[in-house]
């Protein structure tokens, strides 16, 4: 690259599109990065505080928190607690217990933490694309605001790896400023630290892998098409990429092999996951369409404002920072599609993965709407409007809190069985809860009588699909006797046929009923050890 070529240039004017809108006024300092920051808080807290309430919201989440308890008293993960995913939603939520204390608040709390650093992120993303604070502002809160979407109010991987990939994103729009604005192409370093924010989000679910590889793909074609770097260039940033994607994997598996748990470790994090994708869903086609369209539906707000800014590209003429963060967006939204369809289940926490990208470009459209409506504030009138959209899905889940009413005005069902079950267990004995809720081990602070809590895989047909001895390991347990027996009637029928009869050949020979609690969908059995 010639003298010239490496020289600062100034940065070209910024479109109206692109301008912030931000003039200096007695309110400015609303719009500096540490009121952002706490503004990203408070809108976590009060959107998702009533989802501090419930003790279950999802049994993934109940997993993690029983990984994590079990690892801060000395069991780690996949001997002591079974599980497919990473080590690293429970030893982030490990981290929350040690912070906040050993309660399931402490766990939503960290959710919503985390939830505000996402939307902090996202406005750090459109600050440093030069697209305004305003509209920065206005990409964070409508984030946090639909994070609380179906199952988005439980502290689950999907939220836990979120500021991993923004972070990602906003290290590749850093290497993009530099490049458009200084014509410093970026090397294997910054390729490497950008690769490593991804590799923090594989280590907590490795469905990140095709955002990771939109970013790389996204920010290579930028310097090659704009820097002027050679094609043999991509090689070693590739290199210094795909190190940090697999550093903070490879160091686990270094840990779990000096401990003698490698084979346990490798099965849980690649060969357990390809059995369950190739497993077929337990919903059937409708179901699945029924899920999809109404994550259409709750995002459609998003979708309509995000398309705004994808055609506005089309008039921008020239490859400037804003231009280079739709395109972002694009790719980023593209990587998110691929990580919900790849593992073919569809749940509907796995459309959130849409939620950053779609609330950086929902935030850029509105704001090619509003700076021909307000042209005067249109900051103060792009955050009037996102003010309404972001206050829709917060109100509807409200709203469905209220008819529901766990917790609030109705008992809370797994609370109401935990209790039941502490008052039956003696000292020193334990339960074993045979389909329902995991998380009343944590609410009864019970030792677990298995290594599967989480009865889909121990009675269920996941545990054998997934490469584990579920009928060995379902012997043992009920050869231990425990002292407890938990039911859920409504769930029977979900049972594995084979772990029906050794189920209830164990309660004809050494149980009798000791009473029942109305659980979430049904009577909850107890059956005490005569």
């Amino acid at each position: 690259m010639s003298k010239a070529g490496r020289e600062a240039v100034a940065p070209p004017r910024a479109s109206a599109l692109a301008g912030s809108g931000d003039h200096p006024t007695r309110l400015s300092w609303a719009l500096t990065d540490a009121a952002c920051a706490g503004w990203m808080v408070l809108a976590a807290l009060l959107a998702r505080g009533f989802g501090f309430i419930p003790s279950v919201l999802d049994p993934d989440e109940s997993l993690y928190l029983l990984q994590a308890r079990e690892w801060l008293r000395g069991g780690w993960p996949y001997v002591a607690v079974w599980d497919m995913h990473p080590v690293g939603a429970p030893a982030i939520i490990a981290a929350g217990l040690l912070a906040f204390g050993e309660s399931i608040a402490s766990v939503r709390l960290l959710g919503a933490l985390f939830v505000a650093a996402t939307g902090f992120l996202l406005f750090r993303i459109t600050v440093l694309a030069r697209c305004g604070r305003a509209t920065g502002l206005a990409a964070g809160l409508l984030y946090v605001a639909h994070s609380v979407l179906p199952g988005g109010l439980a502290t689950n991987t999907e939220i836990l790896f979120a500021p991993f990939v923004t972070a990602g994103f906003a290290l590749a729009m850093v290497a993009a400023r530099d490049l458009l604005e200084e014509r410093r192409v970026p090397g294997p370093g910054r390729f490497g630290s950008i690769g490593l924010c991804f590799g923090v989000a594989l280590w907590i679910k490795q469905v990140a892998a095709p955002e990771a590889c939109m970013a790389f793909l996204g920010l290579t074609a930028l310097a090659v098409s704009k820097g002027g770097m050679p094609v043999p260039g991509v090689f070693p940033r590739a290199l210094a990429f795909a190190a940090g994607c697999a550093l903070p994997t490879a160091a686990t598996a270094l840990v779990y092999s000096l401990r003698g748990d490698l084979p346990a470790f490798l099965h849980a994090n690649f060969v357990a996951p390809l059995l369950y994708v190739a497993k077929d869903a337990d919903v059937n086609a409708m179901v699945v369409l029924r899920i999809v369209l109404a994550s259409l539906l709750q995002m459609a707000w998003l979708l309509i404002a995000a398309a705004a800014a994808a055609l506005a590209l089309r008039r921008h003429r020239r490859v400037d920072l804003h231009a280079v963060l739709v395109a972002a967006t694009m790719l980023w939204f593209a990587g998110a599609t691929l990580g919900i369809v790849l593992p073919g289940k569809f749940y509907a926490h796995y459309f959130l993965l849409w939620v950053p990208p779609l609330s950086i470009a929902a935030a850029l459209g509105l704001r090619e709407v509003v700076v021909r409506m307000a042209p005067r504030r249109p900051g103060v009138a792009l955050l009037g409007v996102v003010a309404i959209i972001a206050s829709m899905p917060v109100l509807d889940h409200l709203a469905l809190l209220g008819r529901r009413g766990v917790g609030l005005r109705l008992p809370d069902p797994p609370r109401a069985a935990a209790e039941a079950v502490s008052r039956l267990v003696p000292p020193g004995e334990t339960a074993f809860v045979v389909n329902y809720e995991p998380i009343i081990y944590f609410l009864a602070d019970l030792p677990l009588p298995t290594r599967m809590p989480l009865w889909q895989q121990l009675a269920g047909d996941y545990g054998g699909a997934m490469g584990q001895e579920s009928d060995a390991e379902l012997a043992r347990v009920l050869a231990s006797r425990p002292y407890l027996l938990v039911i859920s009637q409504p769930h029977w029928r979900k049972v594995r046929r084979s772990a029906q009869h050794a189920i209830e050949a164990a309660l004809e020979q050494g149980y009798q009923e000791a009473g029942s609690v109305q659980g979430t969908e049904g009577v909850v059995e107890l059956w005490r050890r005569r």
